[in-house]
């Protein structure tokens, strides 16, 4: 039962958030989507995993807004949800699409390689 609680205040915090970063007027904020949130066994911690389109310029900038605007987040989900205690936000860099599109770089190049070997 603890795990579904947990799984289904997560599902709120992902979805909040999401609304809480779209109101975000901060103008180093780039086109940023929530790929994870991850809430401790403790539920005082929550990890925000977020994917930044652009260079790393762009990630950069696009974090330090968002790690300056964890007060307005916590903020916002204190109007929006209805549980005693925020959790503290960690808001990190999630580049797991990025490492897998290269992978799928370096595959395609091989395949590519090996049918010109062939013909």
């Amino acid at each position: 039962m603890k795990l579904y609680r947990r799984e289904k205040i997560e599902r709120i915090f992902r979805d909040d958030i999401s609304r809480a970063i779209s109101r975000m007027k901060d103008p180093r904020l780039g086109f940023v989507t929530l790929t994870r949130v991850k809430l401790s066994e403790d539920f005082k911690h929550l990890k925000v995993g977020v994917s930044v389109l652009g260079d790393r310029e762009m990630k950069k900038h696009s974090l330090q807004a968002l790690h300056s605007a964890t007060g307005f987040i916590r903020s916002y989900l204190k109007k929006h949800i209805h549980i005693r205690i925020i959790p503290e936000l960690h808001i990190v860099l999630d580049e797991r699409f990025e490492e897998a599109e290269r992978v799928y770089q370096i595959l395609r190049s091989i395949q590519k390689e090996k049918q010109d070997e062939a013909g």
